[in-house]
């Protein structure tokens, strides 16, 4: 694998559905005795020297179109498919941008546009630093220690997903079962010791469940209706922030059903601010009264930029429209529209 004319390589696994980019690296250096870094350094031809500029730990962020580019001809998958195996590959649904120091802009139109317990506009407003949805932004690169399934690592062609360093999902969608720490799972496997399987609460099953068909169908299919991906991560975030709300803060009627999700979870109360804490949101919330000044609502999601990449479309049926907010990529079916909302409100 010289740097010179491009050339397939001879061995080139296909990626996992929802594989990371770093994780595919890995299975695709290793039929060839090289390490990732080697790879990237001495194997992409002139898109090497750009790759040399990327720390390996951050090649599932936004890795340069590049790397991407010389990956696709040498293995034969799709440029917009890699892209989907990056963090920035699923701006603007996974998060509306990947710069943290626009909070607290992005963080109410983000978890504000929306509401799922309480009424629109009572959660109020936050004292929000850096932040980003669904991402760590203390540290570099951003992303959490990554959670695999247990079952799942015991087959090496099936890779790390992507959301494996997500603050996203709890369980595996596969084997319904808990993620456990990524270091401890492989330490399990050499030692000959793997690690148990928990079996997942089934409402935590249940929401991954929804969260994956979202992530691998561009689509959610609720009881009412299907929405957008990028409507369900909205939501789900929503719903974080307002169980996270103390129900002091609240109106009397709005306090019951947040209370009751905490009562119902059999979690005491400081439950609620480790919630709020390990998504990045503060609790000093202000609840909506007669003397309370609100920002003025966040954009419509007309508003949201052109995105560069559009996720996989959608599989399953709608009954309302879904305006196309991108334009369609070879990593989507060109015969149908994108499945991209526009509507706010609760679901």
């Amino acid at each position: 694998m010289r740097s010179g004319r491009s050339r397939r390589w001879p061995l080139h696994p296909p990626p996992a559905p929802g594989e990371a980019l770093s994780s595919w690296l890995a299975r695709l250096a290793a039929p060839y005795d090289l390490s990732v870094r080697e790879l990237l350094d001495h194997n992409l031809g002139p898109a090497s020297t750009p790759a040399a500029t990327v720390e390996q730990d951050a090649v599932d962020w936004d890795p340069p179109p590049e790397i991407l580019e010389a990956l696709a001809e040498r293995t034969g998958t799709e440029t917009a498919e890699l892209r989907l195996m990056t963090v920035a590959g699923w701006v603007p649904w996974l998060a509306d941008t990947l710069d943290p120091d626009q909070a607290p802009d992005a963080f109410h139109i983000y978890t504000r546009q929306d509401s799922v317990l309480l009424r629109r506009g009572e959660a109020g407003t936050n004292t929000v630093g850096r932040w980003l949805p669904w991402l760590p932004v203390d540290r570099e690169p951003r992303r959490a220690p990554p959670r695999v399934c247990p079952v799942c690592a015991t087959d090496p062609a099936r890779g790390v997903a992507l959301t494996a360093g997500l603050l996203l999902m709890l369980s595996c969608p596969d084997h319904g079962c808990l993620l456990e720490p990524e270091g401890s799972v492989r330490i399990g496997l050499v030692l000959g010791e793997p690690t148990p399987a928990r079996p997942a609460p089934e409402p935590v099953a249940a929401v991954d469940r929804l969260t994956w068909e979202g992530l691998t169908t561009g689509t959610v299919t609720l009881p009412a209706r299907p929405v957008h991906l990028g409507v369900w991560l909205r939501l789900l975030r929503t719903l974080i922030d307002e169980v996270s709300i103390s129900t002091s803060r609240l109106r009397a009627a709005s306090a019951p059903p947040p209370r009751a999700s905490w009562t119902k979870s059999g979690r005491p109360a400081a439950a609620r601010r480790a919630a709020a804490s390990r998504y990045g949101a503060r609790t000093n919330n202000c609840a909506i009264t007669s003397k309370t000044r609100c920002p003025p609502p966040p954009p419509p999601r007309s508003a949201w930029p052109r995105p560069e990449r559009s996720p996989p479309v959608a599989r399953s049926g709608r009954s309302w429209p879904l305006p196309s907010i991108g334009p369609s990529t070879t990593a989507t079916l060109r015969s149908r529209p994108q499945p991209h909302a526009t509507t706010s409100g609760g679901n």
